[in-house]
């Protein structure tokens, strides 16, 4: 004969064990639902910018290309009014408009997401070595002698820019010069001040992409 032994607890002590359990089940149920455990959330643009941008210019804007420019700690303004150009079929040179036709969709949330994103990165990472003084120079005094002022006076003294006029510190020596070269060419709808000699546009991109990180 088998004996069945049952053990009577008295009934509050059977509640407070039955408290204990589901307090456990709730801190457990809360910690696996911790934000510390959530994926990031992606910043606005960074989705655009990983699909779209980031063949040519990189995932945070770090171009690798020298024809094509970084976009990494750009002026928002300058960005967004360039990406609008884009899109409107209204950006000077050759390379730029068949490598953007793309853009032609954008929205006006899109382009600003984008923006955002890669001024919100760090500034370009400047390049190459040793001393420019002609080309600082230039930079900062311009050439008197053919009525060209200082790029210093638009683009400030590091060349950080400042709202749509771009950042040019850290950038593509190549892209500047080309872009130079460009801007040159369409005398009838620029200042004097980007109307600088072959010689002179590869002496200042060569100081501008030397500049340091500066925002």
């Amino acid at each position: 004969m088998v004996t069945r032994v049952v053990f009577k607890a008295p009934m509050p002590m059977l509640l407070r064990a039955c408290w204990q359990v589901s307090g456990l089940c709730s801190a457990a149920i809360l910690l696996s639902c911790t934000p510390a455990e959530q994926p990031p959330i992606s910043p606005p643009g960074a989705l655009v910018a990983d699909e779209v941008c980031s063949f040519c210019h990189g995932v945070t804007g770090q171009s690798i290309a020298q024809e094509v420019p970084k976009l990494a700690g750009q002026q928002k303004a300058y960005l967004t009014k360039q990406l609008t150009r884009f899109r409107g079929h209204e950006h000077l040179g050759e390379f730029s408009a068949r490598y953007m036709r793309q853009f032609a969709q954008l929205t006006d949330g899109q382009i600003d997401e984008l923006s955002e994103y890669f001024s919100e990165q760090p500034p370009m990472t400047a390049q190459g070595d040793g001393e420019h003084t002609v080309g600082e120079a230039i930079y900062r005094s311009g050439l008197p002698n053919i009525s060209v002022p200082g790029c210093a006076s638009c683009h400030g003294a590091q060349a950080q820019g400042s709202g749509s006029i771009p950042r040019l510190a850290g950038q593509h020596a190549r892209y500047l010069s080309q872009r130079l070269e460009v801007l040159a060419a369409a005398q009838g709808s620029v200042s004097s001040s980007h109307l600088l000699p072959p010689a002179a546009a590869e002496m200042v991109a060569l100081y501008l992409a030397s500049l340091g990180a500066n925002k």
